[in-house]
């Protein structure tokens, strides 16, 4: 998947956002669907922050395909 790389690189590796990333494509009944899971320490982030991020990355990508 081309997202993979550059999801955990920006979301885990720049933003240090948790201890996993994982970005996942799916297919269901030709309904293509995207999907980001980040496991972090609940103590460390406020959700509303992870969720910022989520959207930054997003727009990163949009900006690029440009």
């Amino acid at each position: 998947m081309h997202m993979e790389e550059p999801c955990f690189d920006y979301l885990r590796t720049k933003e240090t956002l948790g201890y996993h990333v994982y970005p996942s494509c799916r297919n269901t009944s030709g309904i293509l669907g995207f999907s980001i899971t980040v496991e972090t320490q609940a103590t460390k982030f406020k959700c509303v922050y992870i969720v910022y991020y989520y959207y930054v990355f997003g727009l990163l990508k949009i900006a690029e395909a440009d």
